[in-house]
């Protein structure tokens, strides 16, 4: 079995909650850092500090951050520099000091360990001149005394993060390379695999001092080794459930992998970033991307004739794209309402990515689908392009005692998705006890349009199903031909696994 993640959990806050948090520890934290910069009410007295300090059951990392690198130290810096040293007197494993000061450092115990960080406020160059910069930023911390080397800037789009984790793995030292931000998150998931000796964490969701940090709890169970890395490319994608279920499968299995949100505006900039990292085998694809890559890869037949993707392979001859939300529906449409789609009524809701994959298999199966969408242009266009009949706008739908109600409405929007839980894209009367509705949607589970349907009677096949569903068969692409012992779909493990429980 794979070890670990290393996590580094970040206390700050009032004295006695870091001494609380310094009795909680998780099992998986293995060394602390303590912020003396953010301790308003800390005693800094060498008695003191070595009580606190030697109270920590893990090694433990001292930083005092000032102003001029995003901290909150406001006094002098021979004062800092010699908190600084006074903490690693009283015990510290570690003391973190930035690139301009670390010359400046008084001596320390043999013992301690030095590690030289910077906190730039971020880039403004090109994104093709990006890695040149962050070469030589990283370039700069390179000093003698230094054991480990940390990077820490904005990151704005999830390409920014590949780059960080390329360049990271180049370096001799350790090094932690780290994109704040969400759009960063892929530096804390796979950051050890990339040379860190450790990630930072958060005691608590809202604890955080580095916009990015996760909790233990997120990140418990992931690869600290990973050799095969995943993503999944969106924008947003903070809601998708991929990585929580993808990293559970990889723990179970024992598999020298991870998994990681990967929020970029820029899909092909971002793969041009995996070209140059072999350990990229694999990618998720979601809103509003599903389009965008077809002329940047080789397509799998499902794909094609969809004219969207939702899954990336890498093979020996580049990137191969393929479409797996077809796949559920027909699987799901087949097993819960009729073993044979042909003639079949459809309402189809949408004309996006996902859209496009159910009209793709609903026309090959046969089935009558109809479709709504909330732009009559792009309704239209994309009606014809398969073939369908355009039925009108989404409140066109006819109610459930109309003649020519179809008998299974599938939800292909985003209406309903977190945050705007309390939409549904239909009104509640176009459901009855002959309609099945079928969503898209699985963030929340249960959306107001399937309350909707349930309330009045009629089937249900939810977004969570058709999410668990296609990402089986994506774990089977990422994975070709290798055996993967899982328990079956309907087993209440994904959904816990996926954190949809």
């Amino acid at each position: 079995m794979p070890a670990t993640l290393p996590i580094c959990l970040v206390l700050h806050g009032s004295l006695a909650q870091v001494r609380t948090d310094l009795t909680r520890l998780e099992p998986s934290v293995t060394v602390v850092e303590l912020r003396l910069d953010a301790i308003p009410d800390l005693d800094p007295s060498r008695a003191a500090l070595e009580a606190l300090i030697t109270s920590s059951p893990v090694p433990l990392i001292a930083t005092c951050r000032p102003e001029r690198e995003g901290g909150y130290w406001k006094s002098d810096e021979p004062s800092r520099l010699a908190l600084l040293a006074s903490a690693a007197h009283a015990g510290a494993a570690w003391v973190d000091v930035e690139a301009d000061a670390v010359a400046d450092l008084p001596p320390l115990p043999g013992e301690v360990s030095v590690l030289v960080s910077a906190h730039p406020s971020g880039l403004t160059c090109a994104p093709d001149q990006r890695s040149a910069a962050l070469s030589a930023q990283l370039a700069s911390l390179r000093h003698p005394r230094a054991q480990a080397l940390k990077l820490a800037l904005p990151c704005d789009d999830a390409r920014d993060a590949l780059t960080l984790l390329r360049l990271a793995s180049q370096e001799t030292l350790p090094t932690l390379a780290i994109g704040m931000g969400f759009p960063g998150v892929a530096t804390r998931i796979l950051g050890p695999a990339a040379g860190g000796p450790w990630t930072y964490a958060a005691p608590r969701q809202d604890s955080s001092l580095a916009a990015g940090q996760l909790t233990p709890s997120q990140l418990g169970g992931i690869a600290k080794d990973a050799q095969a890395w995943f993503g999944v490319i969106g924008a947003p994608v903070a809601h998708s459930r991929s990585p929580h279920l993808m990293n559970a499968v990889f723990e179970r299995l024992g598999l020298s992998a991870a998994y990681s949100w990967l929020e970029t505006e820029d899909p092909g900039g971002l793969l041009d970033q995996a070209d140059l990292d072999g350990r990229w085998a694999g990618f998720s694809i979601t809103i509003p991307h599903k389009s965008t890559l077809l002329e940047r890869v080789e397509l799998a037949p499902e794909a094609a004739a969809a004219g969207a993707l939702n899954t990336l392979v890498r093979t020996a001859r580049g990137w191969r794209g393929h479409n797996t939300d077809g796949l559920a529906v027909e699987l799901l449409l087949g097993d819960r309402v009729a073993d044979d789609l042909r003639e079949l009524p459809v309402a189809l809701l949408g004309n996006g990515g996902a859209a496009r994959a159910a009209a793709a298999v609903l026309r090959a199966a046969g089935a009558q689908v109809r479709v709504y969408t909330r732009h009559e242009a792009r309704g239209r266009a994309f009606a014809a392009e398969f073939n369908l009949a355009w039925g009108g706008s989404l409140d066109a739908l006819p109610t459930a005692e109309s003649s020519g109600s179809p008998r299974v409405i599938l939800n292909a929007t985003s209406v309903g998705m977190t945050p705007d839980e309390d939409s549904s894209p239909v009104r509640a009367e176009v459901f009855g006890p002959e309609q099945v509705a079928y969503d898209l949607v699985y963030t929340p589970p249960e959306t107001r349009f399937l309350q909707d349907a349930a309330t009045r009677g009629a089937g249900t096949i939810s977004g969570v199903d058709h999410f668990l569903t296609q990402a089986a068969a994506q774990l089977g692409l990422f994975w070709g031909d290798r055996t993967l012992d899982l328990p079956a779909l309907d087993d209440p493990w994904w959904r816990r696994a996926a954190r949809l429980d």
